[in-house]
């Protein structure tokens, strides 16, 4: 019997990571572009965006952000009525 070496068995476990499949899923959507995300709990998202015409509306106008539900994949639009575009948090 032939020893195996070390080169071959390299070259089986990269052969078999190349072989290895994942997929992204989209379960939901969040409603807004996401400018900015931060894990609030072990359940929820927020997700902020800046001032454009996002497609979710709220109070009349359009959502620019929303709370993400991580376990029911459902957004909830939140009622921003301003914001610092710059970021610097002053003006």
């Amino acid at each position: 019997m032939r020893p195996i070496s070390h080169l071959s068995i390299l070259f089986s476990i990269l052969t078999s990571a190349v072989h290895a499949q994942w997929t992204l899923v989209q379960n939901g959507t969040t409603g807004v572009s996401a400018m900015q995300l931060s894990i609030v709990s072990p359940s929820l998202a927020i997700v902020i965006d800046k001032a454009e015409h996002n497609a979710v509306t709220i109070n009349k106008h359009p959502a620019w952000g929303s709370l993400y539900n991580l376990l029911t994949n459902k957004a909830t639009p939140l009622n921003i009525v301003g914001y610092d575009e710059n970021g610097e948090g002053g003006e």
